[in-house]
């Protein structure tokens, strides 16, 4: 239920290490990796760009399809993502 602004042009990683993550989950949560995705903003064709960090766990969509690491993947908004499972998704508004 959390909104995280950010401007276009600008990365955002999420994980679970506060030193390289700027969206920063709990240790607790064990399918997240340390640094587990990338997502960034193109306000121009106005879609997201995400790009799985090589986490163990994986980032998914919310259909079960698995991005492959370390490949950007466009995305539109209103889009899910999964950080390794359902309980750690983002809407992509």
């Amino acid at each position: 239920g959390t909104l995280f602004d950010f401007n276009p042009g600008e990365t955002i990683t999420l994980g679970r290490d506060e030193s390289r993550c700027q969206i920063i989950l709990p240790e607790t949560e064990d399918k997240v990796s340390r640094a587990h995705c990338r997502v960034g903003f193109d306000g121009a064709s106005n879609t997201y760009t995400v790009m799985d960090l090589g986490s163990k766990n994986g980032t998914l969509l919310a259909d079960g399809t698995r991005l492959t690491p370390n490949v950007p993947t466009a995305l539109q908004r209103g889009n899910v993502i999964l950080l390794g499972d359902d309980k750690n998704s983002f809407k992509l508004v």
